[in-house]
């Protein structure tokens, strides 16, 4: 919608033979994150994955039936039962990793989210997190990543708390902006990445606004709609998240940064 009421409609420059294509890349995707034997890292590491098969069938120009065979068996019962976990046990997360390139994101972010009506709750992130500058406006990364680590007990309760909710906003943020293809001049590996960092970012945004005690169900959606209103509606942001991640075509790095 745009401010005066008009609902404004994006369409994609593909074949009418490939639609129903388009719409069973979706319907996986939210099979996936649905998955809720897995975890929420767990089920973004098996679409992460699976984008990144779509694309190289596509790079490669596979045929449409090719494309199908690889859909229905990422969402079949025999794949989510068994090799989907064996697939995600090859990921370490580490903090190490994970501060230092999440934060060169964040600092973008952060000028974003930096308004009144949210201002409650960045201040909680900042305070949780440690993510305050020095008096050269630097941050020291190492403690940062020290103080997410000193939270994992924290965090791992948080996240089988709220997996639901965290859930429902994946799969919002899927059909609202029409991932994989919500940036049509990069590759649908390269929409992973946007999707993925802007996850971990919301993430950890929740987390530390239910750590730090608003965790009522109106202070979580007051922090959904603040996050989602500056950072969905602010194209400039994406596109310095795109330039940020010009050069990183791997998605499993990515994954294993990240996840």
């Amino acid at each position: 919608h745009s401010k005066h009421g008009r609902i404004q409609i994006n369409t994609l420059p593909v074949e009418e033979r490939d639609i129903d294509l388009f719409r069973e890349v979706q319907i996986t995707m939210i099979t996936l994150l649905q998955e809720r034997t897995l975890s929420i890292d767990q089920r973004l590491i098996l679409l992460g994955l699976f984008l990144d098969r779509l694309q190289e069938y596509q790079t490669e120009k596979q045929a449409k039936e090719i494309l199908l065979q690889l859909i229905v068996g990422y969402r079949s019962e025999e794949f989510l039962s068994g090799e989907a976990r064996q697939l995600t046990e090859h990921f370490a997360f580490d903090a190490q990793k994970f501060i230092p390139f999440m934060i060169k994101f964040i600092s973008h972010t952060l000028d974003c989210l930096n308004t009144e009506d949210g201002r409650r709750f960045l201040v909680k992130f900042e305070e949780t997190f440690g993510i305050k500058p020095d008096e050269n406006n630097q941050v020291v990364l190492s403690d940062i990543a020290a103080n997410y680590e000193s939270l994992a007990d924290a965090r791992k309760d948080f996240l089988e708390k709220h997996s639901p909710f965290l859930e429902n906003y994946l799969v919002n943020e899927l059909f609202y902006d029409f991932y994989p293809w919500r940036f049509r001049e990069d590759s649908i590996t390269k929409n992973y990445a946007v999707f993925l960092i802007s996850y971990k970012i919301f993430e950890l945004i929740t987390f530390a606004t239910v750590q730090s005690g608003l965790n009522s169900k109106e202070d979580l959606l007051a922090m959904v709609n603040w996050f989602m209103m500056r950072t969905d509606h602010n194209p400039d942001l994406y596109k310095r998240f795109l330039e940020l991640l010009a050069g990183i075509d791997d998605t499993y790095l990515l994954m294993v940064t990240l996840l």
